[in-house]
């Protein structure tokens, strides 16, 4: 009996993609083909339908849906914006109760659907999309041209008011796909909050108005550990919308009613097939029916499939397994071995050269190399019957490791092996023999690398893949240092500047370099406020309202960014004289910083153990410089800082408003200086 001959496979080779939806066969084929599982027939499409619901007096929000690549998440964003635009398609919903639950928000919407797929603003992109939208049905209004000083959410409801004039009886769903992967690549601090404040204000505006946001992601954007440093703006962000997961279980169930369909009688056959081997497998006996219904899918390769913690590791699941049922419906099923795809064989799609750009995929390449070759280097003669068996044990391990921290080397153990592999032998009468024979088979792989890059761990008895340390972290962030411009050291400089200097409140404005700051007037019994920018004079212009003083901190590195004024409110510190010891410790740090964020897992703490031991040195020098080699200048002429400027705020009195002011206090030893008492001792 052939693959092909027990389900009815209809391929899904390519993911939906909104350029397309201009197609009307298209569009009727995404509606018709949605498979829905229970969980989208109970939860999911009525907890859609409800909060798309602009007559509701309850709160709205907009929706986040959490999908890995390849899972359904557009598909599923497809399917309810299509009908929510044209109540045509409400026909062509293959579910009776899912249909009654659409039919709440047929027709009720215009839509604008968009990927990101550039680097630009989000605001930007939201804008220019909106604006050709709002121009194609007739409104003649641009969001772009507002008061860009107005809060996003403000824009965002006048603009609606536009949109209803024309519009008095349609909501308005903006639907926006690839949201994680355009984030990532403006995971700089600066841009990122820009773009969190903008989904914030969009989510805002879901609440009791005719708008809707909706985005699909791969991850939970607040778990992203690259976002990690803008945790107060994710949470702001996080209470804006509601999230809809698509989980393994939906996976599996479209799997099982798209991908690999079957009759009664086609199950029948595979069921007699596998219960030969309920004997070895306790899984295959306890769940054989779950077994059946997705054949020739081994049900762990879902669990280890999702697990799988690298960028587009997790890509295109539905997509992957269409092209193995693709290679494999031809063949015949085997009569010795339960034939199904077990999760080992993933690895193969792990070492396409397009997934060798994450570290860790690369790191653990290099190790299969070697491994792979030393088993068909030793697994010759009487051992060459378990070459297949030993490689297929290696690709596990490869696919285990890769589902945590390379540190962890996550691994397998020869039990979890038998049930995971389904590996048969004419020589094993038993689950006991069997698994004997695969413990044998990964303790001579063990033996094979002399236990260099791959072991077995005694506590737990699991066998993983070893990283090979002997790695000179030290020597590696000194090269790459004297690699790195101006601007990114000077980047790192003033990152330096904001965890060591007294700037206790959040940023002026997100994504700028400008902070708040407020100087005790004790003369005068009084607070001035003002600001602080970290090395560009040039921001000046996006301050709001106007202050007393303006205190610039200078880059070091960049001397094309070294321009200084002469205006009457405005203090300059300056780094020229610095020693170059600081400087070198200054670029080592950001060398580190930079290495850190771009290597495998299992380096992340050599580089976190030389950043703190630089950022502990550049405190030492920090407060000898700030005192002995830093400038301050003001209307473009050096100030002479005398000890009593580093004095405590206590022993500080004001003469004037308006000057840089010494203190009238002298005292013969002045305590050791801090950057915050030198900061009040400027007032302009």
């Amino acid at each position: 009996m052939k693959y092909s001959e027990l389900l009815h496979f209809e391929p899904i080779t390519e993911v939906v993609k909104f350029d397309r939806l201009n197609d009307i066969s298209y569009q009727e084929s995404l509606v018709r083909t949605f498979v829905f599982s229970k969980e989208y027939e109970d939860t999911i499409i009525p907890f859609i339908c409800s909060n798309l619901d602009y007559t509701t007096t309850v709160d709205t929000f907009g929706l986040q849906i959490v999908g890995n690549y390849g899972t359904g998440k557009s598909h599923l964003m497809s399917l309810f914006t299509l009908i929510a635009e044209n109540p045509d398609y409400l026909s062509l919903v293959s579910n009776d109760k899912t249909r009654e639950n659409l039919a709440k928000i047929a027709g009720k919407y215009n839509v604008l659907r968009f990927e990101l797929g550039n680097s630009q603003e989000l605001w930007s992109i939201v804008c220019y999309q909106i604006d050709k939208y709002l121009r194609s049905v007739g409104i003649d209004y641009s969001i772009s041209n507002a008061c860009p000083l107005e809060p996003y959410a403000v824009q965002l409801s006048r603009m609606m008011a536009h949109y209803e004039a024309k519009f008095p009886d349609k909501g308005f769903l903006l639907v926006i796909d690839e949201m994680l992967s355009y984030l990532k690549g403006r995971s700089a601090s600066d841009k990122l909050n820009r773009d969190l404040a903008v989904l914030q204000a969009l989510g805002q505006v879901s609440d009791h108005s005719k708008f809707r946001i909706v985005f699909g992601v791969q991850e939970v954007i607040y778990n992203s550990p690259e976002f990690q440093f803008a945790g107060d703006m994710l949470n702001k962000v996080n209470d804006r919308y509601k999230q809809i997961t698509i989980t393994k279980q939906e996976v599996k169930f479209v799997t099982e009613q798209r991908l690999l369909r079957k009759t009664d009688e086609q199950k029948a056959w595979i069921r007699n097939h596998l219960s030969q081997f309920t004997q070895f497998f306790n899984d295959l006996h306890a769940n054989i029916e779950e077994y059946v219904d997705l054949f020739p899918v081994h049900p762990a390769f879902f669990d280890n499939f999702q697990l799988v913690q690298v960028k587009n590791g997790q890509r295109e699941i539905l997509k992957t397994l269409s092209s193995k049922f693709e290679s494999l419906k031809g063949e015949d099923v085997p009569s010795t071995c339960p034939g199904l795809i077990s999760y080992d064989s993933y690895w193969i799609d792990l070492t396409a050269p397009k997934m060798q750009t994450d570290p860790d995929v690369h790191r653990i390449n290099e190790i299969m190399a070697i491994v792979s070759q030393k088993i068909d280097d030793n697994f010759v003669g009487v051992q060459a019957k378990k070459n297949h068996l030993a490689h297929r044990i290696a690709n596990a391990c490869a696919v285990k490791i890769l589902q945590s921290s390379l540190s962890a080397t996550n691994g397998v153990t020869a039990e979890t092996l038998v049930d995971d592999l389904c590996w048969t032998d004419s020589t094993c009468f038993d689950r006991e023999i069997l698994q004997d024979v695969i413990d044998n088979t990964a303790n001579k792989i063990v033996s094979a690398t002399v236990g260099q890059y791959f072991e077995k761990n005694e506590f737990n008895q699991e066998y993983h893949l070893r990283i090979v340390g002997g790695i000179n972290y030290e020597q590696k962030i000194k090269d790459y240092a004297s690699q790195m411009t101006p601007e990114v050291k000077d980047q790192f400089f003033f990152n330096f500047l904001v965890e060591f200097l007294p700037i206790e409140i959040d940023q002026y404005r997100l994504g700028f370099p400008i902070w708040a700051h407020r100087i005790d007037w004790i003369s005068h019994k009084t607070m001035i406020d003002g600001y602080i920018f970290m090395g560009n004079p040039n921001e000046r212009s996006t301050t709001h309202p106007q202050q007393h003083f303006y205190i610039y901190f200078m880059p070091v590195f960049t001397e094309s960014a070294k321009t200084r004024g002469n205006e009457e409110d405005s203090v300059y510190f300056v780094f020229d004289n610095i020693s170059q010891e600081m400087k070198d410790y200054i670029a080592l740090y950001a060398a580190a910083e930079s290495l850190k964020a771009s290597v495998d897992s299992s380096q992340k703490r050599f580089y976190e153990s030389y950043i703190n031991q630089y950022k502990n040195k550049l405190k030492q020098l920090f407060n000898t410089e700030f005192k002995e080699n830093m400038e301050v200048y003001y209307r473009d002429e050096k100030q002479t800082l005398s000890p009593e400027h580093f004095l405590t705020a206590r022993q500080k009195k004001w003469s004037s408003a308006k000057s840089l002011h010494s203190c009238s206090k002298t005292i013969s030893t002045p305590p050791v200086p801090t950057i915050r008492s030198l900061l009040l001792c400027v007032s302009l």
